[in-house]
């Protein structure tokens, strides 16, 4: 019970910042473009569209794009609409007009955010580089070193794909997964775990 409460409370507090600062970026759909057509935001940020005239749609989903790491979209319409989206996962999201698929593009790149107890001081320990081309190496904290660290991946259907022991090496071999989105967990045992994202891209 007290490792459940100590896991918790750092997630509840995550959840609390995010959404306290939390911000909304407009894009307009005129004149046969997105302006902006590429936006920078902050993971939990929301993007809203507004049309200001013409046939257009909002096409993100997976099917058009498979790298992009959620999917998202609306309807055709010609009339002055809005679409809003949070991004809420990390990584580069691409898009274009539903219509107009080879003139109306637009990018948006999703900056991972850090938690309170991260910024008071510092990690355990940083995972790097993120994103990820071949290999994932870490670093550990000068201030903190536990006695078991295992890292587990899983993709995004939660099957586990990769299993290491952070004390024992200082590297995993990454280049035989698929490009895209992982989530990693950490088991510290009675220092309990750490959980983020793995982005792969090459």
């Amino acid at each position: 019970m007290k490792k459940i409460l100590l896991l918790t409370i750092p997630i509840f507090l995550f959840s609390l910042t995010s959404t306290l600062s939390q911000t909304v970026h407009k894009v307009a759909v005129a004149n046969f473009e997105f302006d902006p057509d590429t936006l920078t935001i902050q993971e939990g940020d929301v993007v809203e569209w507004t049309n200001a005239g013409g046939f257009h749609s909002i096409q993100g989903d997976l099917d058009a794009f498979p790298e992009n790491p959620q999917g998202f979209g609306n309807e055709p319409s010609d009339e002055n609409w809005q679409y809003s989206f949070t991004f809420n996962l990390e990584g580069i999201y691409d898009y274009r007009c539903g219509i107009h698929t080879a003139s109306m593009l637009g990018r948006i790149i999703v900056e991972g955010t850090v938690g309170l107890d991260e910024e008071e001081t510092g990690p355990a320990f940083v995972l790097f580089p993120n994103p990820i081309n071949n290999y994932l190496r870490w670093t550990w904290n000068d201030n903190f070193k536990p006695k078991q660290a295992l890292l587990t991946v899983f993709d995004l259907k939660g099957t586990q794909v990769k299993q290491v022991n952070l004390l024992t090496t200082n590297q995993l071999e990454m280049n035989d997964l698929s490009e895209g989105l992982y989530m990693y967990n950490v088991d510290m045992n009675e220092e309990g775990s750490q959980n983020g994202k793995l982005l792969i891209a090459r």
